[in-house]
């Protein structure tokens, strides 16, 4: 994807049934503060609606000292141009879109 390996981390996500994305979030802030990392910013990929929600919940758990970016992947299974032509889109979509109510309303 054209990035150097030497700024690509991989760190083991907790295995949970409610929360992921927020907990493996946390799970990337612990790595990073043992770790004695020093920086201050990071880019998040995500898949295609995903990545709105995915951004909110790495900004909540790095904090306002972190300036998180976010990149949204296209998805494969569909155009997200027209989402609502396929039922994986629709699916994908709506879900995505619920789930970003519960993140800003009720987290």
């Amino acid at each position: 994807m054209g990035m150097d390996e030497h700024e690509v981390i991989a760190v083991a996500a907790p295995d949970v049934m409610r929360d992921r994305t927020y907990h493996s979030a946390l799970a990337l802030k612990r790595w990073i503060d043992v770790n004695k990392i020093k920086a201050k910013r990071l880019d998040l990929a995500s898949l295609g609606p995903h990545t709105r929600r995915s951004w909110i919940l790495f900004q909540k758990a790095f904090g306002e000292e972190f300036e998180v970016g976010s990149i949204a992947l296209s998805p494969e299974d569909y155009d997200p141009e027209r989402w609502y032509n396929s039922s994986e889109g629709v699916r994908t979509t709506i879900g995505e879109l619920i789930a970003y109510v519960y993140v800003v309303l009720l987290k």
